[in-house]
């Protein structure tokens, strides 16, 4: 049974394409994919949430107060308001809940924890053409990580870690796929 760990990085650019500029320091070379990932993975990572299920999951007030602070505020908030929420469950299926399921449940691994704050972050205003789910191994086991392109940094939303940090890379990660609202590709 392959455990995995949830890790949210949030790479910082502005005029480049979303995954440009984090590719040519981290995630290397890029191609797209010519089959798209199984249907479950792209139809999570196209899901959005509504403002009604923010508000029965208690963030609508957090979200309206978070949308003008500054990156870093955002990105600390929904790092600690997915661990308060979501409990972490191991799920030996591999199924990608969407944002709704997963705060519905209130539990998942690592690819619900990072498709949940990608919808976060883009309510709280990140672009969605700058956030990817990265599909790969940390230490030999089944790892998935979100990133944000923006100007400051590597932010790194662990469940694994009490808080969010700045990293250049994500320590012993190896993606293999990458997949946003846009396409998939390999690395």
């Amino acid at each position: 049974m392959r455990y995995f760990i949830c890790t949210l990085f949030v790479v910082t650019a502005t005029l480049f394409s979303p995954l440009a500029s984090a590719g040519a320091e981290f995630w290397g070379k890029e191609s797209k994919m010519e089959s798209p990932l199984p249907s479950g993975r792209r139809e999570a990572i196209r899901a959005t949430l509504s403002s009604e299920m923010l508000r029965a999951a208690g963030l609508w007030q957090g979200v309206q107060q978070m949308r003008e602070a500054p990156l870093a505020e955002r990105i600390s908030w929904v790092h600690k308001v997915t661990r308060q929420m979501i409990r972490p469950l191991e799920d030996p299926s591999n199924h990608w809940q969407t944002p709704s399921q997963t705060l519905a449940r209130r539990s998942g691994d690592c690819e619900d924890y990072a498709v949940l704050r990608i919808e976060l972050l883009r309510w709280l205003g990140v672009p969605s053409s700058h956030m990817a789910a990265f599909v790969g191994t940390r230490g030999g086991e089944g790892h998935v990580v979100a990133a944000v392109s923006t100007r400051n940094g590597t932010w790194t939303l662990d469940n694994m870690s009490f808080s969010a940090y700045l990293s250049s890379a994500p320590r012993g990660f190896t993606p293999e796929v990458g997949v946003n609202r846009q396409g998939a590709w390999w690395h």
